[in-house]
């Protein structure tokens, strides 16, 4: 498609991990809908954070999950990792980010597409969700906070089922035995550990999948 605006943006700043964006040229504001994999995303780049080269890993995680699972999606952004497995599963997807216009976008998305599933947004911070959700009723959970993800890893866990999995993106350097260290604790398994993305000269965003034992 023809573009209509070209923006310069700047590095994820603040709690809510957005980026400050500068038009360089074109028409119109900082509003779109972004297509991956037959999902359609709508996305305000100035509020709220998003990143589309994690398209594929968002369809990848969908083709995981299971009709009648329910996933608890943390710090979810826009809420890529849900509107896919919504999109292809009749799953529920209970989706927590602490940005209201993130938590907006994502329901204007839910009236944009054709969902199997059903999505719960819950506009809050992490560490209050015990007040909100039991725990050890879902069957997987997803935490992308790569820079700070272990540290909600325990808290993710505590309402993930035994047997179910945890998603969980790490930053990491070019040995991946070091990431695996980190996240080497008695009460998970892990079952993969794959690097996913760039993020620096010699740091890269790892996807590592953990079983609840």
């Amino acid at each position: 498609a023809r573009a209509r605006a070209v923006f310069a943006v700047s590095v994820t700043e603040g709690e809510f991990r957005v980026r400050r964006v500068l038009k360089l040229w074109g028409e119109g504001g900082t509003e779109t809908v972004h297509r991956e994999y037959g999902v359609r995303i709508y996305v305000d780049i100035s509020k709220s954070y998003f990143n589309p080269t994690l398209s594929y890993e968002h369809w990848r995680v969908s083709e995981e999950v299971r009709d009648g699972e329910r996933v608890l999606d943390l710090f979810s952004g826009v809420g890529g990792f849900s509107l896919h497995i919504a999109f292809r599963r009749h799953a529920t997807c209970f989706v927590v980010d602490s940005n209201p216009h993130a938590v907006v976008a994502l329901v204007r998305s839910t009236t944009l597409n054709r969902l199997r599933g059903r999505i719960v947004p819950v506009i809050s911070r992490v560490e209050e969700l015990g007040e909100l959700l039991p725990r050890g009723s879902f069957s997987r959970a997803i935490v992308d906070l790569p820079h700070r993800s272990l540290d909600y890893l325990d808290l993710a866990a505590s309402f993930v089922e035994c047997g179910g999995y945890i998603h969980l993106y790490v930053l990491g350097g070019e040995d991946p035995s070091e990431v695996v260290s980190r996240v080497d604790r008695a009460s998970y398994r892990l079952v993969e550990l794959r690097r996913v993305l760039d993020y620096a000269p010699r740091k890269y965003v790892y996807g590592v999948k953990l079983v609840k034992e």
